[in-house]
């Protein structure tokens, strides 16, 4: 039997600064990076102009700044608009959630630029890994793009973080979760590398934390600060360890069909309720009762509707979920369109 292994092995960022005003190293990490005759390439969403001025611009290095605004989509037009504005920048410091850092980490890319990410949330691993996820305008999902290197420095600051929606933990805990399901849907049976075994034995870590932490009725300070680190860290090693098999499988292609049809929900809201039909696919019902019953405590979509898709988008999101390019491939074996729509109909009348 073919032994699994990664081709290629990104675990982390060149440098990260994860702590309590992190953001105070910002313009130590900066600075000897920055030509003063050239001002520092920022780009931010324009509802996050608040954030930066209240949170960010305090640790900046002195000198010239520019603000490029993110137009929302990790998208090859948005990534082509700013990569030519950006060229003659050779520092550039990506701020928000995962469309912007993806977006971020393609301009730097493409322009070899040093640089910095900066997430506002915790809700997926965007500011760890080597990959950025590639959407249409319109929020359609297309493909990963795969780098030769993660972020030269990310900062992940608790109290930048504790000003996002809860939610936003919430649905990165979905998105971690996954690494823990669909690494050992697609690891089963099989003869590991040393790298992908490192991979599934670390999901199986990521799963034990997240248990332990659901079993408490509150969430403590430590506990958000552990959920900070699972949600960015421990799950971006799993995939840059282990590899696409180790990131993605059913949930995902689920979650990225959904995206076909609808442009709501956040995306561990859709591979959360990617996983509930990947588990049924896979007999697992007592992690499925799990899994819904923390899906419901943390007020995460359970259903299509609370996601907002009509069941009459079910054949679109199931024939893109079975396409051959989708992570759906992972899985090991074949899954017909009428396996897959029974068990979308198991999980909408689950209670």
């Amino acid at each position: 039997m073919r032994v699994v292994k990664q081709q290629y092995i990104n675990v982390s960022p060149a440098l990260v600064v994860m702590k309590e005003n992190a953001l105070g190293e910002l313009a130590e990490i900066l600075r000897p990076k920055l030509n003063r005759r050239q001002p520092l390439a920022i780009l931010l969403s324009p509802d996050l102009r608040w954030l930066y001025r209240k949170y960010i611009v305090t640790y900046l290095p002195d000198g010239p700044k520019k603000i490029f605004d993110f137009g929302g989509e990790c998208c090859w037009s948005e990534i082509a608009r700013h990569t030519a504005r950006m060229k003659k920048f050779p520092v550039l410091l990506g701020l928000g959630g995962g469309k912007a850092m993806d977006t971020a980490k393609c301009i730097a890319e493409s322009n070899r630029q040093y640089l910095v990410l900066v997430p506002t949330s915790a809700a997926t691993s965007a500011a760890w890994t080597a990959l950025a996820a590639i959407y249409t305008s319109g929020g359609q999902y297309r493909q990963y793009r795969l780098f030769d290197q993660a972020a030269d420095a990310v900062i992940i600051d608790y109290s930048l973080i504790a000003t996002a929606p809860e939610k936003l933990l919430f649905a990165g805990v979905s998105d971690a979760l996954a690494k823990y399901y669909e690494t050992k849907l697609f690891t089963s049976g099989k003869p590991l590398s040393p790298e992908v075994d490192a991979a599934s034995k670390l999901s199986e870590e990521i799963y034990q934390r997240i248990r332990k932490i659901f079993s408490r009725k509150k969430l403590s300070l430590p506990e958000f600060k552990e959920l900070i680190f699972i949600n960015i860290a421990l799950a971006g090693m799993v995939g840059g360890l282990g590899g696409e098999g180790c990131r993605a499988a059913a949930a995902h292609a689920i979650a990225n069909g959904i995206t076909q049809v609808s442009h709501q929900g956040l995306h561990g809201e859709l591979v959360g309720y990617g996983l509930l039909v990947q588990l049924v696919l896979e007999k697992k019902y007592s992690e499925l009762k799990f899994l819904d019953r923390l899906l419901q405590r943390w007020n995460l979509p359970r259903k299509l509707k609370d996601l907002k898709v009509a069941r009459s988008s079910l054949d679109k999101i199931i024939s893109w979920a079975l396409s051959p390019t989708e992570t759906m491939k992972n899985i090991g074996r074949s899954v017909s369109p009428e396996e897959l729509k029974s068990a979308f109909d198991r999980v909408e009348k689950y209670e």
